[in-house]
């Protein structure tokens, strides 16, 4: 036996819908034509063949973002911003894991050319950040499960899908932790995308009019 339910929405709801779908629409076309133009000029480079054109990029430019990442993490801030008071955060992770993180996060950026908005690449690179450190957390104290879950890792090819797998793994063990605060992990992504901005050469912004009105 099914159920209909029934949702009343005013002609204004309905012409909001419909013009926020219009601009995601857009939005997406934009993505793709971007997308095919840097295809283009990859190809041009000889750095689009038989390998991924992003993932070859990543390996080219990984050393750039590393260093720059190093650099963020040994510069002087003001003691009351909130980049000072997160910096802990991303200290206390090991050198190696670092490595481990901001490729990761070259990653997510580089496959997220269909969201063109950099509100969404923030908060994932924000919940890789999380990730990450509470999956070191795990490392740490339960080495059996550890092991089980390195091996699983070892599977996946994507940033995306080792997150997948680190939830996954730790959910079915019983093994969570406490969601972070919003706020902290939109300013850790925003950190992370501020740095690989400034030290690579992969990514441009750009400024664009918008026809439509924005009802974000």
């Amino acid at each position: 036996m099914s159920s209909t339910i029934s949702i009343e929405v005013s002609p204004e709801e309905a012409q909001l819908h419909l013009i926020q779908r219009q601009r995601e629409e857009e939005a997406k076309a934009y993505a793709r034509k971007k997308a095919r133009e840097r295809q283009q000029q990859l190809a041009s480079m000889g750095m689009y063949g038989d390998l991924d054109g992003s993932r070859k990029e990543v390996q080219s430019q990984l050393d750039k973002a590393i260093e720059g990442f190093e650099k963020f993490l040994e510069g002087k801030y003001h003691s009351l911003s909130k980049t000072a008071k997160l910096l802990p955060i991303l200290k206390t992770i090991p050198k190696k894991d670092r490595e481990t993180l901001i490729s990761d996060a070259l990653d997510v950026m580089l496959n997220s050319v269909d969201n063109v908005s950099l509100t969404g690449v923030v908060h994932r690179l924000g919940d890789l950040v999380e990730v990450s450190v509470n999956f070191i957390r795990e490392r740490e104290a339960n080495s059996k499960l550890t092991a089980k879950l390195k091996r699983a890792l070892e599977q996946q090819s994507s940033a995306a899908g080792r997150m997948r797998t680190i939830h996954y793994t730790l959910r079915v063990n019983h093994q969570t932790w406490e969601e972070w605060n919003p706020d902290v992990k939109v300013v850790l992504g925003q950190i992370i995308l501020h740095v690989l901005m400034e030290s690579t050469d992969l990514f441009e912004t750009e400024t664009r009019e918008v026809h439509t009105s924005s009802y974000f």
